[in-house]
């Protein structure tokens, strides 16, 4: 009988396949569908402060326009940035516009990456004692490989256990993959 580990990898494997194997055009259709549910979810309505992974460049649901329609919403945009030293590898910090978002460089996997600093000032992050209350985190499904989803389910142990007490959360939410990916 094959380990977990080795399930998960061959899971990993086959559902990469089948993701590579869908047009953009079909990934564009489906990525629309998901922002247009996720923005009529009643949770995220009630939000004053989400967080959204960025997506690859390829290959899973593009959240280039639910990130955009978030903060045309008015509300709080916090996106992971990886491999930050300190209380954890991953740090969710604040977006500060769209022309703030496109400029990000890329970083990790090619997935553009907030920097620490803005306009010459430390970005906020969820973690600082004056952060807004994160109402809502959207993250990817476990498909981006060992590395990244250790990296958020050890923030998400340590948000929901207390761990990172300066955190104030309400509610986690995962987000919806192509129907070929997890949902």
């Amino acid at each position: 009988m094959a380990t977990l580990q080795s399930q998960k990898k061959a899971l990993r494997k086959s559902m990469s396949i089948a993701l590579r194997s869908l047009s953009a055009a079909d990934i564009q259709q489906q990525s629309q569908l998901i922002a247009h549910r996720v923005l009529a979810f009643p949770l995220f309505q009630r939000s004053t402060s989400v967080s959204c992974y960025i997506s690859m460049p390829s290959g899973e649901v593009d959240t280039s326009a639910l990130l955009s329609a978030i903060l045309r919403a008015g509300k709080t945009l916090y996106v992971p940035k990886i491999g930050v030293t300190g209380t954890a590898s991953m740090d969710f910090l604040q977006v500060y516009g769209e022309d703030d978002l496109r400029a990000f460089p890329s970083g990790t996997w090619g997935i553009k990456e907030p920097t620490i600093e803005c306009a010459g000032r430390r970005r906020s992050s969820v973690l600082d004692e004056a952060a807004e209350q994160l109402d809502l985190i959207l993250c990817p499904g476990a498909l981006r490989g060992p590395t990244p989803a250790l990296q958020y389910r050890a923030f998400m142990t340590a948000l929901t256990s207390g761990a990172i007490r300066r955190c104030r959360i309400r509610q986690i939410s995962v987000s919806s993959w192509t129907r070929q990916g997890l949902l």
